[in-house]
């Protein structure tokens, strides 16, 4: 991709630097947020904990991905209607809020209730991080930006459950009360120092308006299609693997170390490999971190050993450093730009429709028999790449100069 810095050292370096001040409030506001995210990989330890079954977990996870879903199509509508800034402000001060009330919850109803609000607010921000980095940065730079988008978020993935296994060892609200107060502050920088970005009023604002767009766009709805499979694999890391390694005697500070694995990898080699895979075909490359990610978790027909989760985890992370910055850019260029909230929010849609399936069917499948979950991930992974490359045609499949 011609936006990826050129060789990797001084070009990858100097290509960073020339990003605007905006992007850079946008990248530290999003690590902080991150750096907070304590309770999520926790859910299914801190609801085992209260004598809850697996089958409740799945149930409870899936109510937040079912939040997490309607909050796809508020976020969208409001990044494009009010502005990228007030939307990212309302999402972060709300989810904090909602974390804190569940911290007070011990009921299933009330926990299931609780998280579904915290999704569907807590969710709400990437449509408007999503178009917000497209209304900051030019087509050949997009692909290196979202990279250093995702490097933010696993930075901070890397260091929150890390700190978050050892806080929960003391005591589970120490995790609540520090993910909101994360969320508060990366609301204020939000609201102060991000700008509005691009949005349109009237008709142009509306979902009607977006339909007709969307029937057309077929490498769009292929797109959407796969990326329901890999939120179902995705889900698994903070949903099956979490509870796999608990099961095979990991307490939760050596499964918050397991997650590290993840971020830290992603903040040391995603650049780099950014840049020195910048020649490769988008779409393959897409498709083949897809299957990557689903066959990883086939590890696990090998047992619950800590060598085969560190495994897991790495191959899972490879797959994704291949290719989710890419999916980012390659949405992007999918959109409108006066409709890149609303795209997006219907790609959030999609994820969403995944981790709830892997969330509730994932987890269910595990208490019935863990391997008939992992052999799912495999056939889940393999099948999203080829519906992306088996229904993906046209010149839109053509993105950052990569030609299929």
């Amino acid at each position: 991709m011609s936006g990826a810095g050129g060789p990797a050292g001084s070009g990858l370096w100097s290509s960073l630097r020339a990003l605007p001040r905006a992007f850079w409030v946008l990248f530290f506001g999003t690590f902080i947020n991150r750096a907070g995210t304590f309770v999520l990989p926790f859910l299914t330890v801190f609801m085992k904990e209260r004598g809850f079954e697996p089958w409740q977990s799945g149930q409870a996870i899936g109510a937040w991905s079912l939040g997490s879903l309607f909050a796809g199509l508020l976020g969208g509508w409001l990044a494009d209607r009010f502005g990228r800034n007030k939307t990212l402000a309302f999402s972060l001060f709300a989810g904090g809020a909602s974390m804190l009330a569940l911290s007070q919850v011990t009921t299933f109803p009330g926990l299931v209730g609780l998280l579904f609000l915290a999704g569907f607010v807590g969710e709400a921000t990437n449509p408007a991080t999503h178009a917000m980095v497209a209304d900051l940065i030019p087509l050949e730079q997009r692909t290196l930006a979202y990279a250093a988008m995702r490097v933010a978020v696993n930075a901070g993935f890397a260091l929150g459950p890390a700190v978050g296994g050892f806080l929960a060892e003391g005591s589970f609200f120490r995790l609540f009360a520090a993910d909101a107060g994360t969320s508060a502050v990366a609301g204020v920088m939000a609201l102060l120092f991000l700008p509005r970005g691009h949005t349109v009023s009237g008709a142009q604002a509306s979902w009607a308006a977006v339909w007709p767009h969307v029937r057309v766009n077929r490498n769009f709805l292929a797109y959407c299609a796969s990326v329901v499979l890999v939120g179902a694999v995705l889900r698994q890391m903070t949903a099956g693997f979490s509870l796999f390694a608990a099961d095979n005697g990991c307490g939760t500070g050596l499964i918050g170390l397991m997650f590290a694995i993840n971020g830290s990898l992603i903040v040391l080699f995603e650049l780099p490999l950014n840049v020195r895979t910048r020649h490769w075909p988008v779409l393959r490359s897409i498709a083949a971190g897809f299957a990557l990610m689903g066959g990883s978790f086939g590890l696990f027909f090998l047992g619950g050993s800590v060598a085969v989760l560190v495994t897991t985890m790495t191959v899972l992370t490879v797959g994704e450093m291949i290719c989710l910055s890419r999916t980012s850019a390659y949405l992007a260029s999918l959109s409108p730009p006066d409709m890149r909230g609303r795209f997006a929010g219907m790609t959030g849609l999609s994820w969403c429709v995944g981790t709830a399936l892997g969330g509730m069917g994932g987890l269910a499948l595990y208490q019935v028999q863990p391997a008939a979950l992992w052999a799912a991930c495999v056939a889940a992974g393999a099948l999203a790449a080829g519906i992306l490359l088996g229904f993906s045609r046209g010149p839109e499949a053509v993105k950052e100069g990569n030609r299929e």
